[in-house]
């Protein structure tokens, strides 16, 4: 196996967690279906910001 396909294994599938984050969101909060695709675009861009590295930083 190479390793990068052992990485796309163990990766998580950042649309189908965006997906479902959506699903539960609107489930219990009213979205026009207009807002939609703008909801899942934010969401999942957040998701691929909480797993880029830090900035390095210099003390």
């Amino acid at each position: 196996m190479t390793v990068s396909r052992e990485v796309a294994e163990h990766s998580p599938n950042f649309i189908e967690l965006a997906g479902d984050i959506v699903a539960a969101y609107v489930a219990n909060n009213s979205v026009p279906a207009s807002e939609l695709p703008n909801l899942i675009h934010s969401v999942y861009t957040a998701i691929g910001a909480l797993t880029a590295a830090p900035p390095f930083c210099v003390t």
